[in-house]
């Protein structure tokens, strides 16, 4: 446990404890005039930890370094440090799900702020989201695997579940360790792989139909921007086939049904988790005529949806849920969803694995018409694992009249992208999507 504090160089108290650092946080709080102590992780900081810790230095940010904000250890140490202090900060502030749990535990401890406490919790462990949405919305049926699995295996499936399945654990984040089992062999193949945290896991009933994102920002309990994207290639899909993920954010202009349904479940969750102001994702399916939650999550979407909305309106998801939780609503984007054109993104990997040493340069991809912004994260000299759900290369935003054609652009982009790997002897590797099957 380390905890190593870094004083501000403005003479402002801090008013808000924020945890991990991000630019965007930063400068949305620095537009509101409002300040705040930031918590660096070392163990998950969305940014690389030393260059984080310079900026903080460079800018004069009060920030404070501690080891595992997943550790109980490491959250308590700082409850003990801001109850030492009490009186110092409003409010605890997570922008992710790395530290949704530290801050409904500091919410508690420190400010007995129960509400937000719930919220946190709720949102991040799936099995503690079903049972309190069940009666509001409906959500895949499950059970949890501790229960019905003697010795760590399962014979048969509980009476109403039948194949395929997905087995998923309730506390991760970006579809980690989720997957699709087609049979009672496979279902014990994963069981045996999650022995040591079968307590951590459930099975859910497979549901199939398109598969929607839906994005809001909320201001007094109501919503104030609403955004709603497609996922072309399902996510459970495009893992298990390694197929890059690629989502189409919605016109509402053309897409107003589908708006409006939504819409109407989202008022209804938003009620039942008194969620007064920031933003939210949900993931929902479509089956026949019925309306099913996948999950919701207070806070911003992660990947190249964020980017998206920012192509659009000028700021992203980041900074317009900030926006209503810090009341600094001057300036903000009069445009409350997409309208016009559609707008997404695709995010391109190699197809196998290795050290990366070349890849395609920013204005080989930039002459594709519709590319909006190029997201480089490769990092040269880096080992990169082939289609590992955070292990992309390049989010490439793309935007185009008809949906048809933006995904013909984003073929196009696929088509040209490549890398080279240290132990390729001459031909760089294709990514090799296949496209065609969702065009």
């Amino acid at each position: 446990m380390n905890l190593e504090i870094g004083q501000n160089s403005s003479e402002d108290a801090p008013e808000y404890l924020v945890l991990n650092w991000r630019y965007e946080i930063y400068s949305a709080f620095v537009k509101a005039k409002k300040h705040a102590t930031y918590v660096l992780d070392r163990h998950a900081l969305y940014a690389e930890f030393e260059s984080a810790v310079r900026e903080c230095q460079r800018l004069g940010v009060s920030h404070i370094v501690v080891e595992n904000l997943d550790n109980v250890g490491t959250i308590y140490a700082l409850v003990s440090l801001l109850l030492e202090n009490r009186g110092s900060y409003r409010a605890v502030f997570s922008c992710d799900e790395k530290t949704q749990y530290a801050a409904a535990i500091i919410s508690q401890e420190v400010f007995c702020d129960y509400g937000a406490a719930k919220r946190a919790l709720y949102t991040k462990d799936k099995r503690w989201m079903k049972n309190l949405l069940r009666d509001t919305v409906r959500m895949a049926d499950h059970f949890s695997v501790a229960t019905h699995a003697s010795h760590g295996r399962i014979d048969s499936l509980p009476k109403g579940f039948d194949f395929p399945i997905v087995i998923k654990p309730v506390n991760r984040y970006g579809s980690s360790e989720t997957y699709l089992v087609e049979d009672i062999e496979a279902l014990n193949k994963r069981l045996k792989e999650f022995k040591n945290d079968l307590a951590e896991f459930i099975c859910e009933e497979f549901i199939s139909g398109p598969e929607y994102n839906v994005d809001v920002v909320w201001k007094n309990g109501d919503p104030l921007y609403f955004f709603v994207g497609e996922y072309i290639v399902p996510r459970l899909y495009g893992y298990e086939n390694r197929i890059s993920k690629i989502t189409t954010y919605l016109p509402r202009d053309k897409h107003s049904p589908i708006y409006d349904r939504f819409y109407e479940e989202m008022r209804a969750i938003g009620r039942k988790l008194d969620i007064r102001d920031g933003v939210t994702h949900a993931e929902f399916f479509i089956n026949s005529d019925e309306t099913v939650l996948g999950e919701i999550a207070t806070r911003h979407a992660g990947g190249g949806m964020s980017y998206c909305i920012q192509a659009v309106l000028g700021e992203g998801l980041i900074e317009l849920g900030l926006r209503t939780r810090l009341d600094y609503l001057e300036g903000a984007p009069a445009q409350k969803a997409i309208l016009g054109d559609y707008i997404g993104f695709i995010d391109l990997r190699p197809h196998k694995s290795g050290v990366v040493v070349a890849v395609i340069s920013e204005d080989e991809l930039a002459v594709v018409p519709g590319v909006i912004r190029l997201v480089y994260r490769v990092r040269m000299n880096h080992h990169i694992e082939a289609f590992g759900r955070d292990s992309w290369c390049v989010l490439a935003i793309v935007s185009a009249p008809t949906k048809d054609l933006l995904h013909a652009r984003m073929q196009e982009l696929q088509a040209r992208f490549w890398c080279r790997f240290k132990d390729d002897s001459i031909n760089p590797a294709h990514i090799g999507l296949q496209m065609k099957e969702f065009g």
